[in-house]
């Protein structure tokens, strides 16, 4: 009987969304970064980001950026592997 090699491959994981209910304190930030890599998600698109303007920060493993009009409410973003970060750009 012929056993097949099993082939170990990495797999990126993509996630399609997160409500994160809230960015607005640093520590979130921080939590996120965790949760996500962990899971090991390396894109994943936000809800509930909370905060205000277009912006970006980094994390520890991560480049979030986010886009919201009203401070407190609502609010989009994108969290993403800054090893994969040097792929977004501004247009």
């Amino acid at each position: 009987m012929l056993k097949r090699a099993r082939k170990r491959c990495n797999r990126t994981r993509l996630a399609t969304t997160l409500n994160c209910r809230t960015l607005l304190a640093d520590e979130t930030l921080d939590d996120l970064d965790v949760t996500l890599r962990e899971n090991g998600v390396v894109l994943c698109a936000l809800q509930e980001t909370r905060r205000d303007g277009f912006m970006s920060t980094s994390t520890e493993n991560f480049q979030i950026f986010w886009y919201g009009e009203c401070p407190g409410h609502s609010g989009v973003g994108l969290a993403i592997h800054k090893k994969f970060a040097h792929l977004v750009t501004n247009t």
